[in-house]
């Protein structure tokens, strides 16, 4: 054998062996868990809460790939109604429950928020509680964020919830709008968008300041989008 043939066959002995490797890997694909996912987020007051973001992820450690998603999907839902998520691949024991990322979105609540829950596939019932601080509304300025405030630089009280307002704005934008607008509802951004503006300039909506912010929101959805 010559050293070409013996290099040829080194490489095909490789070959043949990393296919079957994934082909391993693929028969453990087809014994995973498909769902669908049903269930119903409700808030511990019963509030009712609509246009929430509700995904839910499962996400397992692989040696060869390392940590991937198996699942991934996200759906705009309203609190007290019964929502389904699709079929998809959930590496998973034969177990019923299967414990599963979820994470909710809202623009009343600028921070992403996650929870760990265990969905039932037998069970089209389930209902997800959703604790604080996951859908606690944020309120208004805290008196913390005020006194941070004025230490960079604000000049008064007023000037320091201005500013949280529209930190927070941002926050939003960077995660709820942009969000909403991967799911195609653009409609919505305009309209909590002006919700929002209004809620923080009032009258000065014309304003210089105003028309800044909002531009430098839109372009901040358009770079993540």
């Amino acid at each position: 054998m010559t050293k070409a043939q013996y290099s040829h066959r080194k490489i095909l002995t490789k070959l043949t062996v990393l296919f079957l490797l994934l082909s391993m890997a693929g028969c453990s694909v087809v014994s995973g868990r498909y769902g669908p996912f049903t269930f119903t987020v409700q808030t511990q007051s019963g509030a009712k809460v609509d246009d929430i973001i509700v995904g839910l992820s499962f996400n397992r450690p692989n040696s060869l790939f390392r940590s991937n998603h198996t699942y991934r999907e996200k759906l705009l839902v309203n609190s007290g109604e019964k929502v389904t998520l699709p079929r998809g691949y959930v590496l998973d024991t034969e177990d019923t429950g299967i414990g599963m990322i979820l994470s909710v979105q809202h623009m009343d609540y600028y921070q992403y928020s996650t929870e760990y829950v265990t969905i039932n596939t037998a069970d089209k019932n389930v209902i997800i509680v959703l604790p604080d601080p996951i859908i606690k509304k944020n309120k208004g300025v805290t008196e913390k964020e005020i006194k941070n405030g004025m230490k960079w630089g604000a000049k008064s009280r007023l000037e320091a919830i201005h500013r949280q307002q529209i930190a927070r704005l941002h926050s939003i934008s960077q995660r709820y709008f942009v969000a909403l607008v991967k799911l195609g509802r653009e409609d919505l951004v305009e309209k909590y968008l002006t919700l929002k503006m209004t809620a923080i300039f009032g009258d000065k909506m014309n304003s210089s300041e105003a028309k800044a912010v909002e531009q430098q929101v839109r372009e901040g959805i358009r770079v993540r989008t």
